[in-house]
């Protein structure tokens, strides 16, 4: 059975510590790139504010958990629950900022037992809207990865298939904050 194509950005799988470090991080409209941030998407730090990271991120600080709460005026009811940031909005993201935090993610390639402990880079898909949910991915296998995130290993579960595109692996960063 093949894997299934379900890019779902980066989870938080286990942590080296009780808790992972997680920082509140603002994300201006002015952003660059101005992409939208996702729940699930790694980004960068520009001046201390939180950017979408690009497929060829000279560092990544961290993985979005969760958009805090949004005061906007524009909804006098209260503060919002948010799943993305748009593009032109600000606002701010808490972010878990942790080298001994661990990821599931998707890899775009092919993945085999052999690839583990080695580094890959990262492949920037814009999230999907209608379904608010992160689209980036990990390449693998990557001869010129830049050494952001290093492979652990593949989640172990029933239709997760080493061997095949798609599969659900574990990862961490090498450079959070």
């Amino acid at each position: 059975m093949a894997n299934l194509d379900n890019p779902h950005g980066f989870t938080l799988y286990r942590s080296g510590q009780s808790e992972p470090t997680r920082r509140v991080r603002p994300a201006p409209a002015n952003r660059s790139p101005s992409a939208a941030i996702f729940i699930g998407d790694a980004y960068t730090l520009v001046s201390g504010n939180a950017t979408a990271a690009t497929a060829t991120p000279s560092v990544i600080n961290g993985i979005v958990e969760a958009i805090e709460l949004n005061p906007i005026p524009a909804y006098p009811q209260g503060p919002t629950s948010q799943d993305y940031i748009v593009a032109a909005e600000a606002g701010a993201i808490i972010g878990i900022e942790d080298n001994s935090a661990e990821f599931n993610v998707q890899c775009a390639g092919i993945y085999t037992d052999a690839l583990g402990g080695s580094y890959t880079d990262l492949s920037a898909v814009t999230g999907n809207v209608p379904l608010r949910r992160s689209g980036m991915t990990v390449i693998l296998p990557d001869a010129t990865a830049t050494r952001e995130l290093r492979v652990a290993g593949r989640i172990l579960s029933f239709g997760n298939n080493a061997g095949e595109t798609n599969t659900d692996i574990i990862v961490h960063t090498t450079h959070a904050v």
